[in-house]
């Protein structure tokens, strides 16, 4: 996944299983970060230990194996201080505004366990593109990094015959700054000087709009009539 040359974390806590799983095995193989999964499949606990997977619901914030599971996650938490990140790849089907009050919570916790002072928590929710408005109204620190995720066991979401027309349509919503996160150019991604930030191969800068206007997959161009960017 692309933040690893990325962005520098310590501490990583997962939830829900593919991206989670794939990551927890690299952190494993790197002995300076450390993670925790959260993850409603049981299976999990075949291939870690209590220290780094716990069964829990993250729709309603549960951990099923109380005091003792809590105990864990909050300790996570307070190793985590200042150098914490939470990457998440739930069900899209999921209401984003439960998804953002468990974020909340999480984000309440850790502030409780480290002082208002603590860094904040950085933040990889990974989800559809046409969700961007309801995830942003629900948590402005969020905005949409300019990424395809792509899935090897979907085909519909990766490149090939099988796949859409425009590529993925999952993004990644984060709070960290996009300038800091350099996107892979081996694959088009490249650097916008105009938005300081690193935008897709199909994506280009709308000198009028003064944005990179591509949302979907498609190339974008300024309609004079509508005063906006149109496919």
């Amino acid at each position: 996944m692309l933040y690893w040359g990325s962005f520098k974390m310590q501490k990583l806590a997962m939830s829900f299983a593919f991206p989670a799983q794939l990551s927890l095995k690299k952190l494993k193989r790197d002995s300076s970060k450390k993670c925790l999964m959260l993850d409603l499949d049981v299976r999990f606990r075949q291939f870690y230990s209590p220290q780094e997977y716990l069964l829990y619901n993250m729709f309603n914030h549960h951990f099923f194996n109380g005091s003792q599971s809590v105990s864990v996650y909050e300790q996570f938490l307070i190793e985590g201080k200042n150098n914490l990140a939470v990457v998440m790849d739930p069900p899209f089907g999921g209401k984003v505004e439960v998804i953002s009050h468990t974020l909340q919570t999480i984000d309440d916790e850790y502030k409780h366990l480290n002082g208002q002072n603590a860094s904040d928590i950085s933040k990889f929710w990974i989800f559809p593109y046409f969700m961007e408005s309801q995830i942003v109204s629900n948590l402005p620190s969020l905005a949409m990094l300019d990424y395809k995720v792509e899935y090897t066991n979907h085909s519909q979401f990766q490149n090939g015959p099988q796949g859409r027309k425009q590529g993925s349509p999952v993004r990644i919503f984060t709070n960290v700054s996009l300038q800091k996160l350099k996107l892979p150019a081996r694959e088009g991604y490249k650097y916008c000087t105009f938005c300081k930030k690193w935008i897709s191969p199909e994506n280009r800068h709308c000198m009028i709009c003064n944005s990179c206007t591509f949302k979907d997959g498609r190339t974008y161009v300024h309609c004079d009539q509508c005063k906006s960017c149109d496919p």
